[in-house]
């Protein structure tokens, strides 16, 4: 089984996609980001579960590499962030500034 310290694809989604989710939990329920208490810290999860299982299957299976990929190394999570300015353009959104 997975550790906590291991990836798995709804964390991978919630990297890759975070102002995405942010922004869903906004417009949803008007929740600013930032807050770890009370609404905010139960609803972000539910976001990023849901941003996960809505994408595409072209995109969910590049997270879903990209969790492996992730998982199959020892890079420190810094350093996995950087990697996602290297995406293949099946993550729409990404790698634009």
């Amino acid at each position: 089984g997975r550790t906590t310290s291991e990836w798995s694809p709804i964390k991978v989604c919630g990297e890759v996609y975070n102002e995405v989710i942010v922004n869903l939990v906004w417009d949803v329920l008007g929740l600013e980001r930032g807050r770890k208490d009370g609404p905010w810290i139960s609803e972000y999860p539910k976001a990023r579960a849901a941003v996960y299982y809505t994408l595409p299957d072209p995109e969910r299976e590049a997270i879903d590499a990209l969790c492996d990929k992730w998982n199959g190394t020892s890079l420190p999570k810094t350093m996995k962030e950087k990697c996602l300015h290297s995406l293949p353009d099946a993550l729409p959104g990404v790698n634009s500034a």
